[in-house]
């Protein structure tokens, strides 16, 4: 009994021996190859604040596809507002005397067994610029009462000798007239006959030539124009007597947006509809009735409305993200206090603020080479939109009072709210501004609203009338990264021409510049990636483009 015994602890001890070197053995074995062992599916590392594999984590699926959208054509607005001039124009009528008809002589009797009556037939051809209607004759026989009949109207009876002038009047003409002349009857004396002769015999009228009494031209408006039209005006200068002129009529593509007697030797100003205004060709009429009219310094000026630019959201997976321990890192383009080593002073801030009298331009001007430049005339300062400033963002002395000028306590015309500190002010006592352009672009420069999330949007932060706005001090001590094995692709698909494409892209607030001619364009933008929400905005920069097909899509590196 005691040799079994010391037999089977010995067995128990080397099973629990092989048991210890399986479990060592499938320990120190590669994760994917332990897995396949197991018959598990292999996972994918988590990555600890250093970026390093730390752990197995249970597998996840990864949408490869963050967005998927149609943008359409996106409008490209290079200018605020259009004029468009038309040439002069004179408008004036002729009126003469003309006679419409006549005859040399007339006869017309009545008798108990003798009657005659004469018709006299006449065309006008113009019946509204026919005016003054005059039967005029001479009578060289005359017996009893001449009966005239205009159209089957009575207009004259009695007794004609001599001969009277008979009005006609305008209502009673029609395109072809007739005149009966006949006698009255004799009456008991059946033994005479009541005659009329008369010679000379004309009708006369006014006539006035309406050919130089309308004028006619045209104005060009393009899609983009029609599409994004939010005021419209016509001004004209009219050189005229209101004494003596009739009202003028003013026509855009056929419909009346004028009818009266004008301001003569002032400038008039007619608002349009914008539903009147079509795309391509537009037509602009006058006319009128009576009179002498010179119209110059005609003008359509048209006002578009304030061009807002799309923005896509879309959300990527967190658990594409790493921790990173922040550091000081010093990055070119940062608003920091410190210009990095090689940073150009174009590209950096602080970089330009380096050199004596340099001044910074915060909204990037046509020519790159013009944001950090030394500020000598007034031509320099139209490079700027939202105004030059040093480091202290003070204007220089020749743009002072010019938009863009923060402390000058003036908003210029026509400035907008975003280049001017006292413009955004202005608009709101309640706004905040920032004296630099936020990560999201220019529109964020003023705000009517101010979020904790938006706290750090502001690199030197926002501040108000008041003071500047408080935020709460953020407690995380780490970043996101995109982990290193995936990268993000921003890819475009543009209407199938060759026209060029260009545009400026905003990922997150960080600028990228898109131009291409071909049908699509893929980059890579990894290190423009946030953990969750993310945005991406596009502004044309040269025409507008047609975007058939924006996506963001999540790839493992190969």
């Amino acid at each position: 009994m005691k040799k079994r015994a010391q037999s089977a602890a010995g067995a128990a001890g080397l099973i629990a021996l092989i048991a210890v070197f399986i479990v060592l053995y499938l320990l120190l074995m590669p994760p994917q190859e332990r897995a396949e062992l197991l018959g598990e599916s292999p996972s994918s590392p988590t990555y600890s604040s250093g970026g390093k594999a730390a752990s197995v984590t249970e597998p996840f699926t990864i949408k490869k596809t963050q967005l998927s959208t149609s943008p359409g054509r996106i409008e490209y607005l290079k200018v605020k507002s259009y004029e468009h001039p038309l040439p002069s124009v004179n408008l004036y009528t002729t009126t003469n005397a003309n006679v419409l008809t006549k005859e040399e002589s007339l006869y017309t009797k009545n008798g108990v067994f003798d009657y005659s009556s004469r018709n006299i037939t006449f065309n006008v051809e113009d019946i509204e610029y026919t005016n003054n209607i005059l039967l005029s004759a001479n009578t060289q026989k005359a017996s009893g009462n001449l009966r005239i009949f205009f159209n089957e109207n009575l207009i004259y009876e009695g007794v004609a000798n001599p001969f009277p002038a008979i009005e006609i009047k305008q209502n009673q003409l029609k395109p072809v007239n007739t005149i009966l002349f006949e006698v009255s009857p004799v009456g008991w004396r059946f033994w005479t006959t009541n005659e009329y002769l008369l010679t000379d015999l004309k009708i006369t009228a006014d006539i006035t030539d309406a050919s130089e009494q309308a004028s006619k031209t045209s104005f060009l408006v393009t899609d983009t124009e029609k599409f994004n039209l939010e005021e419209v005006e016509l001004r004209f200068f009219p050189d005229c007597d209101p004494n003596s002129v009739g009202k003028l009529r003013v026509y855009i593509n056929n419909e009346n947006i004028f009818s009266a007697i004008p301001d003569c030797t002032q400038l008039n100003l007619i608002p349009i509809s914008p539903d009147l205004i079509s795309a391509g060709t537009n037509y602009v009429s006058f006319k009128t009735d009576k009179g002498y009219y010179s119209i110059y310094q005609i003008k359509v000026d048209t006002e578009l409305k304030k061009q807002t630019y799309p923005v896509y959201y879309f959300e990527v997976d967190e658990r594409l993200f790493i921790g990173e321990k922040e550091d000081d890192d010093e990055n070119c383009g940062e608003v920091d206090g410190v210009c990095p080593a090689g940073c150009d002073e174009d590209l950096d801030r602080d970089c330009c603020f380096q050199e004596n009298n340099m001044y910074w331009c915060d909204v990037v001007p046509n020519e790159e080479g013009d944001r950090c430049v030394a500020v000598t005339n007034a031509d320099i300062c139209d490079r700027c939109d939202s105004g030059y400033e040093d480091q202290y963002n003070d204007a220089p002395e020749a743009c002072e009072g010019l938009c863009g000028d923060d402390g000058d306590n003036e908003c210029p015309g026509g400035c907008e709210i975003y280049y001017d500190e006292d413009c955004c002010y202005d608009d709101n006592e309640g706004n905040y501004w920032c004296n630099d352009v936020p990560v999201y672009g220019v529109n964020n420069v003023c705000k009517h609203s101010l979020s904790q999330s938006q706290c750090d949007d502001c690199p030197s932060g926002y501040k108000s009338e008041t003071g500047s706005y408080n935020c709460d001090a953020d407690e995380e001590w780490d970043i996101k990264t995109l982990r290193p094995d995936f990268e993000v692709e921003l890819v475009f698909k543009f209407l199938g021409d060759s026209e060029r494409k260009a545009a400026h892209v905003y990922v997150n607030g960080h600028k990228f510049y898109l131009d291409t001619y071909k049908d699509e364009y893929t980059r890579v933008v990894s290190n423009f990636m946030e953990a969750g929400s993310n945005a991406v905005k596009i502004e044309p920069d040269v025409s507008s483009i047609d975007i058939i097909k924006l996506s963001v899509e999540v790839k493992p590196k190969k």
